[in-house]
């Protein structure tokens, strides 16, 4: 999950732009920081579309916040993303660190942008333990500074093709890492900038 939170032990710089003749003002501040929240959900929403992180759009679909949490003196409320990948988009991937990337999404990833021709985007891996232990095989002869097995040449069908191929990309990302394109930081300096008056103008929707 990726998110940023926005809690603070003492919320009085906020607190006194709210008039002081207001009956509820509790639920003024609320009303304020959950409709600021709503903006910065929209602020990564912008960001992830301007990092081109968007293929299906699922990223940016599945940004959201949490409902605020209130007492006297603390006011919690989280805008995340809770898809496994979403950490990956904002803070990268380091080199040769942690497993390498699952091969299903990156099928559909693929298929989605054309790379490869024969194999469905969201295939059951189940039915294809011939094609995928092929792939595999050829890949671990090619670290050992070889190709394909030796003896007659023939063609590769085209499923193993397919799985070759995400397999060789799963290869460079796990060795070369992703750099990070920081969405969700981008949004919130930003956002945090106008905390105060932003807060401060909802509240006076309420006046």
């Amino acid at each position: 999950m990726a998110f940023f939170r926005i809690k603070k032990g003492s919320l009085a710089r906020i607190r006194e732009r709210i008039p002081k003749e207001m009956k509820d003002r509790e639920r003024a501040l609320v009303f304020g920081l959950t409709a600021w929240a709503d903006d910065a959900v929209a602020e990564v929403q912008s960001e992830i579309q301007s990092a081109g992180a968007i293929d299906q759009g699922m990223l940016i679909g599945a940004t959201t916040r949490s409902e605020p949490r209130v007492d006297s003196d603390r006011l919690k409320i989280s805008v995340f993303n809770p898809l496994e990948y979403a950490p990956v988009v904002e803070f990268g991937r380091r080199p040769k660190k942690g497993k390498p990337p699952p091969l299903a999404p990156l099928i559909g990833w693929a298929r989605r942008k054309g790379i490869i021709k024969r194999l469905p985007a969201n295939p059951s891996l189940n039915t294809l333990r011939e094609e995928l232990a092929a792939s595999a095989a050829i890949i671990k002869n090619m670290g050992r500074g070889g190709g394909r097995s030796g003896g007659k040449k023939t063609p590769l069908d085209p499923v193993t093709r397919d799985l070759l191929i995400v397999r060789l990309i799963a290869r460079k990302i796990f060795e070369q890492g992703i750099v990070g394109r920081h969405p969700f930081t981008i949004a919130f300096f930003r956002k945090k900038a106008t905390i105060t008056s932003d807060v401060a103008r909802m509240v006076e929707l309420l006046t």
